[in-house]
């Protein structure tokens, strides 16, 4: 989904639109939208004669139909042509086309939900860590992911440093003050990150009573912060960014979200990046990912991928110590019955 100013806007038109936003505010907005439907696998029907009328209220007056069609036609095979025919003749955002994620389908899992932090923290849960370290001066996350009676949950956070912020935020069109407004990200003085603040974090919510079993991290792009949560006693696992193995959380989430059993605690920084997020599906149902352009940032859902792989990996001894457990169980019930 498109991050600009007009892009924001006409979602919140489409919010007053279906009736989500309500009120006297609402009420004082006209509100007209031509633009093509997308599919529920977000593709364009472009060739439809009857979408092409839909799109553009000239037809047959300052919009002759047989061009359109023409041009269609033209885009249909030329895809390069295609973006911009999107864009200027059916009003569709083609960063929407390429995202992978449906983020509704996100907001509408989210949405069942409503912990809170204090809540979360008396549950019954071991937590797994996820982090996706800046290399320099970028958007760094940390994600701690749970499972609750099959609901998957994940607290995320972001940090960006102060001195790049401004520029990037409006180079970028990343609202990262608003985020740090919510308490979703913070903005760290320094002109790099420091990784101290994200091994804080961690101790933080430690400190409060999460119960925190493993935490992943690719220790090749930040070796003082790998050796600082080591120091701290935290349990971190070698995770190399392979897509191979970050394959199972992507799609572990994925699958989560469309059961509607996903809660990340309503944060507007974690959607912005999943709408950001492009995949390519390689052999045995393989996802390679990554972001859509270079102006955008998915570290939130990265971090989100490397905690569930982290459950994930640790639910396998799991599984095999309850197995060895259970048919010791059974050999010793068969002596008793002899």
């Amino acid at each position: 989904m498109a991050q600009g100013f007009l892009a924001k806007r006409v979602e919140y038109c489409r919010k007053i639109l279906n009736g989500t936003i309500t009120g006297p505010e609402a009420d004082s907005i006209f509100v007209f939208i031509a633009a093509a439907p997308l599919d529920e696998n977000g593709d364009v029907d472009y060739t439809n004669p009857d979408v092409l009328q839909g799109c553009n209220p000239g037809w047959g007056h300052s919009i002759r139909p047989q061009e359109m069609l023409n041009d269609a036609a033209q885009a249909r095979d030329d895809p390069q042509l295609r973006p911009e025919f999107f864009q200027k003749s059916l009003n569709v955002f083609t960063a929407a086309l390429r995202a992978w994620f449906d983020v509704e389908e996100f907001r509408r899992s989210d949405s069942r939900y409503d912990w809170t932090l204090e809540q979360l923290r008396k549950l019954p849960v071991k937590w797994y860590g996820g982090t996706d370290l800046s290399k320099l001066h970028d958007l760094t996350a940390a994600c701690l992911f749970g499972n609750y009676k099959g609901v998957d949950i994940l607290i995320t956070h972001a940090w960006f440093p102060r001195i790049a912020a401004v520029e990037k935020a409006q180079q970028d069109q990343i609202p990262l003050f608003g985020w740090q407004e919510d308490g979703w990200l913070s903005i760290v003085e320094d002109k790099v990150l420091n990784y101290h603040e994200v091994v804080n974090w961690y101790k933080k919510f430690r400190a409060d009573g999460f119960k925190i079993k493993r935490i992943g991290h690719d220790r090749k792009f930040a070796r003082e912060y790998y050796l600082e949560m080591k120091r701290e006693h935290f349990p971190v696992k070698d995770q190399p960014q392979l897509f191979t193995r970050k394959s199972e959380g992507f799609r572990y989430l994925e699958a989560s979200a469309k059961r509607g059993t996903l809660y990340y605690l309503h944060s507007e920084a974690l959607e912005y990046c999943v709408q950001n997020v492009k995949a390519v599906e390689k052999a045995d149902d393989m996802i390679f990912y990554e972001k859509i352009d270079a102006h955008r940032r998915i570290d939130l859902f990265d971090a989100g991928v490397f905690a569930a792989c982290a459950y994930l990996e640790d639910l396998e001894p799991a599984a095999k110590a309850a197995s060895v457990s259970h048919w010791f169980s059974s050999d010793d019930d068969k002596e008793s019955e002899e």
